[in-house]
């Protein structure tokens, strides 16, 4: 059940001006993993569009497709300033080049260099770029030329993988991370799964850790098959967003990777806070909702939060609104 089927949303919400597809061989296996965009309207689409490959491509204001390039896998983030957009994938095979920079104008690639699993981007407005990775040091910034510049985060292990980032207004870096190390105390048969681990690391050259807080949400999730307790599965940070000193948290949960496998019907995570709202300055808990699913992407600006969940949804940046739980406009598709 979606977040739209159980609630009455009064107001008017959000209209399709356009709609467009990113498989132009007329398949079914095209997949949107990541979206920018400029601020003279222009969309930028990362994804795939074949079972193991990866494309980028840009729509202008109207939907009408200016360019397409194709990669060697999925792409997962995409980050744009107007004059270049930047691409990260995963891993092809050991050494190889997962962080692309792109020219705006027609797509001209500028340089491509090895920044192991990228899953997410974010530039800094002065031509500079962080991803977010796997293993130790799992935040990388790297300068216009490639370059990287320096490589923060994550700890000894190497068992933390970035998985979002956020930066405000004076240069402080947010980044979400999923934990397999010590902090993975929830198990099923299938191994432990991970906390959630959202820090904050300084402006200065040396990005230096101001806070980190972790998460497990484990006893609020409804009770599956006593083979497989997922209810024991471990949140972690999706995505983050930041604006107006609130640092906005979508959750998700890391069993959707492994619940088609084992054919568990996806739960209704009702009762669970997947949406957060934190003060950037001091990691204080503000306030959560509860969206019924794990959160795929969030946006905010200084009024209000978008979330992605199985449905769209807009909220008040103080928690409340027309709807309870400070939502605006609900959009279900």
């Amino acid at each position: 059940q979606g977040f739209c089927t159980h609630r009455q949303i009064d107001g008017t919400g959000p209209t399709v001006e356009w709609s467009a597809s990113i498989d132009t061989h007329g398949g079914n296996a095209a997949v949107v993993n990541a979206v920018a965009f400029d601020s003279s309207g222009n969309v930028y689409v990362g994804g795939s569009a074949s079972p193991g490959t990866g494309t980028l491509q840009k729509f202008n204001p109207y939907g009408q497709r200016v360019w397409r390039v194709n990669l060697a896998t999925p792409v997962r983030a995409v980050t744009t300033n107007g004059t270049h957009v930047w691409a990260g994938i995963s891993v092809v095979s050991l050494g190889s080049d997962t962080l692309y920079k792109f020219a705006c104008s027609d797509g001209a690639e500028v340089w491509s260099v090895s920044a192991r699993n990228v899953n997410d981007l974010i530039h800094d407005g002065a031509g500079k770029v962080y991803a977010a990775r796997d293993g130790k040091c799992h935040v990388g910034l790297f300068d216009a030329d490639g370059d990287i510049i320096e490589a923060f985060g994550g700890d000894d292990s190497g068992l933390q993988i970035a998985t979002s980032l956020a930066l405000d207004d004076a240069g402080g870096v947010y980044v979400g991370s999923m934990i397999w190390s010590a902090h993975a105390t929830s198990c099923t048969p299938f191994g432990c799964a991970p906390s959630g681990n959202v820090a904050k690391y300084d402006s200065t050259s040396s990005h230096e850790l101001v806070w980190l807080t972790v998460r497990n949400e484990t006893s609020t999730l409804a009770t599956f098959d006593p083979f497989f307790p997922l209810e024991q599965l471990g949140f972690s940070p999706t995505s983050l967003a930041w604006a107006d000193g609130g640092l906005y948290i979508g959750y998700g949960n890391i069993s959707h990777l492994i619940w088609p496998l084992v054919g568990v019907a996806t739960p209704d995570l009702t009762g669970v806070d997947t949406l957060e709202k934190w003060n950037s300055e001091t990691s204080l808990y503000l306030w959560g909702v509860q969206t019924g699913l794990s959160v795929a992407d969030v946006a905010a600006d200084d009024t209000h939060v978008y979330a992605v969940s199985q449905d769209l949804l807009k909220i008040d940046k103080d928690g409340y609104g027309t709807g309870g739980d400070g939502l605006i406009w609900c959009n279900h598709n």
